[in-house]
């Protein structure tokens, strides 16, 4: 159908003054063009901005103004001060309709003058001299000098050169025409704000006719007489040269005649300057302001047309988009507290002025885009086009260009509204150049979206300023649940409370971007193995001063693409957290990153599973108490090719006696060294306690630089546990990484038999180191081989033999992956069928079963899950196990499902033991339980409890079935007679609730 162009339309809209509208500097009658074309019951609706003045009198002839006696009206400052102003307001407050060009009446300025310290004592904003010498200019009042001139003719004035007004021969004539006195000051003000006269070669104003203010001329005549003067052009030219003649004979305010007419565009250069200017000099006036909308129903823009606003709209209820149609934002748009923007399916919004609301004191709601999770998204570079169709049931799609969205609840969401419930989420949204997002409570939700979510962000600012009101509370930047492919280019996250990107099951790509002053710079949550399909790079971006984290991942969203944070990202100054935190089982490859000032981790990977993962080439730089440290289960992690500079501990492997520290057991390979460069505190190059670590062997090359080498490396029961092998014959090489693993599904079998055959040999030589490093090493080729495959099936969509390759494999972890790829597609009889396989008798086992169910209960019931009392008790089990992979896991789905934010100590020891496991368990609440393990007495404790009141401590296994139920004050000691894993849940006197694991090792 064909789309018909419609005017911007008028509301009945309610706005209160209070905000300060514009933030653009003036230039003459150009600059306020969105004021221009208000209507006229808008621009009453705008504030009143009052400007401070303050008057400089100075003697002349020996005479001048005073303060002293009111019985001498002709000389007393407030008598003939409050005649000025009652004239100068009574223009501002009723001009009069201009009699030549096309403007029509302006209804008020909605300027007024007010003294400088107000009405009570107007003394207190006089000033005399007696005579003109060193004037005390005020900072925060617009300085009007009054004497008498000599040469000048009645009462006038002009703009100084210092940007002060001066008034001339009030004192002499000060009883002729006394609203004439208020008119020349705001003519004077006019030019002030950059006006011309209505007769000037440098009026601009496109509303006025010039030559009909002068009664007539050409441009090389004035009024029949030739022009010969070229004086310079500027403001105040009397001159005849291109402005038809040297007087007015019109009504304007700007001409020499009767000062009594404002033109439109005359007006709005005048308040778009006043309201863009210093808040020392101006106020807005009226009190209180009421940000309530209305009982209106919604503002449609009808189906087939394309809307254009061109002025600033003020808006007491909500505007609604209809499918099909478009609306274009030019001007700034005010909305009332609650009342939101609806973008319906196949609609557009296009904003390049501002939106934000009424009254900086509260919120509006924010951009609602619908979009069709059954339907492919249009492409961002062609929905662009207004004149290029959408799909009418498609995404609705909002595009913002060099606009400022702010006080909003949420600027943008792509959650339905009217709870039309998932199936309408995956609105399009495009972010360009230019672009702001100032103290929202959140800038830009994007809800789950099954496709590849096309969305992009690029040079944009989103931050909490510091005139954000006190009653805002949090301000958050982008959230992001279940989608993948979302871009962020370009887009600088300043001074949000809580995060800068943060979400669940989701992937997403960021380059050039900045994270400054943020309690998160990105949070990533995973619910189960291949949540979402997508890759997820970080390049080139820059994370200073946020306060717990640069970057936290509780585990990857996908086990099949890396994570990529690589390509010179810069991470400085983390303030109290880590830098880069990796928890739960993860695929990642950190690579060529540069870390400096942070505390007390830079780099932090903690249970981050068997998979193929990578930090190489990275710089620590002055990085103080830990570097880089691993922690648990991460069993096929390799590190070559880093810097460490002047660090504290540079490499520290932990674990405890119960869950052993681990990588990969070969750090580099006979033919290639591991090349990590620690220069500095040499001994403390790499730590790995005996005690709390599974051995492992670092290739150098002999008689390498002295950076090269690990100087407490001893493999002779010294207190490290590794071994150091000197027949290593390159460096590694930063510029190529690693060998591209073979992709052919032939050499795939041939390891696979290489590996049963090694096994074989294993079970009957279990002591020999050999047998067990061969072992890995061909499980790690086989690893990196079905990972290159399995990417490229996904590439390819080919899920049957992508399927395939994971089924046939025995490796749990490809089991669980394929679990959670069955889980994501909706295939839950595959799911289930598979999950019948897994091994029953294991912790891991059950936790991993409740997982996928509370996982499937995610999916079916995606805006209310529900789990029962007994999957919560199993998942706060799991959540616990931080030595396990599967604990971020539990600890997304609790955040997800309970709301319950992950409490997971940070608080690491140097040398981790079964003391360390212990005391990650007993920091809650003042409860402390030890010791964890255990292989006798275990004691309960809580310092801070009243030794009056009761604590209850309830006992179960970990699949639910009651052991103990029991009471105590401050402290008990307790036998658990089978060895096994307890979990301990204690409530408070207060109910307050805390969950413990307990190990009962005999």
């Amino acid at each position: 159908m064909q789309q018909r162009r419609i005017k911007a339309q008028n509301f009945n809209c309610l706005f209160q003054p209070g905000t300060i509208l514009q933030d653009q500097n003036a230039s003459p009658c150009n600059a306020g063009t969105c004021y221009r074309e208000m209507t006229n019951e808008d621009i009453l609706k705008l504030p009143i901005v009052e400007i401070r003045v303050a008057f400089h009198f100075i003697a002349s002839n020996g005479n001048n103004f005073q303060c002293s006696n009111p019985e001498i009206e002709a000389t007393y400052a407030p008598t003939v001060i409050n005649k000025l102003l009652d004239g100068a307001n009574t223009l501002l407050t009723s001009p009069a309709k201009n009699e030549f060009g096309n403007s029509p009446i302006v209804p008020d300025t909605r300027i007024r003058l007010v003294l400088l310290n107000g009405n009570a004592d107007p003394c207190s904003s006089f000033f005399f001299y007696p005579s003109q010498g060193n004037l005390s200019y005020q900072n925060n009042a617009l300085d009007i000098i009054v004497y008498d001139h000599p040469t000048a003719i009645g009462i006038s004035g002009q703009v100084n050169i210092n940007n002060h007004i001066e008034l001339y021969n009030l004192y002499s004539l000060n009883n002729i025409n006394p609203a004439g006195w208020g008119k020349v000051l705001i003519h004077e003000i006019g030019h002030f704000t950059g006006l011309c006269h209505a007769f000037s070669p440098e009026n601009l104003c496109p509303d006025m006719d010039v030559a009909a203010e002068c009664g007539g001329g050409t441009a090389t005549e004035c009024n029949g007489t030739p022009c010969t003067q070229i004086p310079p052009l500027q403001c105040g030219n009397n001159a005849c040269f291109h402005c038809f003649c040297n007087n007015t004979i019109g009504n304007n305010f700007m001409g020499y005649h009767d000062l009594a007419a404002i033109t439109r565009s005359q007006w709005a250069n005048m308040y778009n300057y006043f309201i863009s200017a210093s808040a020392s000099l101006i106020a807005f006036s009226n009190g209180e302001i009421d940000c309530s909308p209305s009982n209106l129903p919604p503002l449609e823009i009808p189906s087939n047309t394309i809307v254009e606003w061109n002025a600033i709209k003020i808006l007491d209820r909500t505007v609604e988009i209809l499918p099909g149609a478009t609306l274009i934002i030019n001007c700034d748009v005010y909305i009332a507290e609650n009342q939101s923007i609806i973008v319906n399916r196949g609609a557009r919004l296009f904003v390049f002025g501002n939106i934000s609301s009424t009254s900086k004191s509260c919120r509006w709601a924010g951009i609602q885009v619908h979009g069709n999770s059954k339907k492919e998204q249009p492409d961002p570079g062609l929905a662009v086009n207004v004149n290029n169709p959408i799909p009418i049931d498609g995404a609705g799609f909002v595009y913002v260009n060099g606009a400022t969205i702010s006080n909003a609840i949420t600027a943008i969401s792509t959650r339905a509204s009217g709870g039309l419930g998932d199936d309408y989420f995956g609105g399009l949204v495009k972010i360009s150049s230019g672009s702001k997002f100032y103290n929202n409570g959140r800038a830009i939700e994007f809800m789950r979206y099954t496709f590849e979510n096309k969305s992009e962000i690029t040079g944009t600012v989103i931050r909490k300023t510091n005139d954000a009101p006190p009653g805002f509370g949090s301000t958050r930047g982008v959230s992001i649940w279940a989608c993948k492919g979302i871009r962020f280019n370009d887009v600088h996250f300043f001074d949000l409370k809580e995060y800068g990107i943060y979400g669940e099951n989701y992937s997403f790509e960021v380059e050039n971007c900045e994270f400054n002053n943020c309690e998160y710079g990105i949070r990533s949550l995973a619910t189960m193995p291949n949540a979402v399909e997508g890759k997820t790079w970080i390049k080139n971006s820059y994370f200073k001063n946020n306060n717990l984290r640069h970057i936290n991942f509780a585990s990857t969203p996908n086990l099949i693409y890396p994570v990529e944070i690589s390509e010179t990202n810069q991470f400085d100054n983390v303030k109290s957290g880590i830098g880069v935190f990796m928890d739960g089982e993860s695929k990642y490859k950190i690579e060529g990153n540069i870390f400096s000032s942070n505390a007390p981790f830079s780099l932090l990977l903690r249970s981050t599973g068997t998979l193929n993962n990578q930090v190489s080439c990275n710089i620590f730089n002055q990085n103080t108490i830990y570097n880089f440290y691993i922690e648990f289960n991460n069993s096929n992690l390799v590190f070559p090719g880093n810097i460490f500079i002047q660090n504290s501990r540079n490499i520290t492997l932990a674990g405890n006696s119960s869950f052993k520290g681990e990588v990969f057991q070969s750090q580099g390979n006979l033919f290639e060294a591991s090349s990590n460069c620690f220069d500095g505190n040499l001994g403390n190059a790499i730590r790995a306690n005996m005690n709390s670590t599974q051995p492992f062997t670092y290739y150098r090359i002999l008689n390498a630089d002295l950076c090269k080498v690990p100087s407490n490396n001893l493999s002779d029961g010294g207190i490290n546990n590794y071994s150091v092998f000197d027949r290593a014959f390159l460096e590694y090489n930063c510029n190529n990484g690693q060998n591209t693993p073979n992709e052919n599904l032939n050499d795939l079998t041939l390891i696979r038999q290489k590996i049963d055959s090694l096994n074989f040999d294993f079970q009957n030589q279990p002591l020999d180191n050999n047998i067990k490093q061969n072992l890995n090493e061909l499980k790690y080729q086989k690893n990196n081989i079905i990972d290159t495959l399995i990417r490229t099936y996904s590439d390819n969509q080919d899920w049957t033999s992508y399927e395939q390759l994971l089924d046939e494999d025995t490796d749990i972890n490809y089991k669980r992956q394929l679990i959670g790829h069955y889980v994501r597609r909706k295939e839950y009889n595959n799911a289930h069928q598979l999950l019948q396989q897994i091994d029953d008798n294991s912790e891991e086992s059950l936790w991993f079963k409740t997982i996928i169910e509370s996982n499937i209960e995610l999916q079916e019931n995606y805006t209310n899950p529900q789990i029962s009392p007994l999957q919560e008790s199993i998942l706060q089990q799991a959540s616990n196990a931080i030595h396990s992979p599967l604990h971020a896991y539990a600890c997304a789905l609790l955040e997800r499902i309970k709301g319950q934010l992950c409490n997971v100590a940070t608080d690491v020891k140097e040398d981790t033991d079964d003391r360390y496991f212990s005391a990650i368990q007993s920091q809650k609440k003042g409860f402390i339980i030890s010791p964890n393990p255990s292989d006798g007495d275990i004691m309960v404790n809580c310092k801070d409890c009243p030794s009056d009141q009761q604590n209850h401590l309830i006992i179960s296994t970990i699949s639910g079935r009651l052991i103990k139920d029991l009471y105590f004050n401050q402290s008990m000691q307790l036998h658990l007679e089978a060895p096994g894993v307890y979990l301990f849940t204690i409530i408070s006197a207060t109910g307050q609730q805390e969950n413990f694991k307990v190990i009962q090792t005999r």
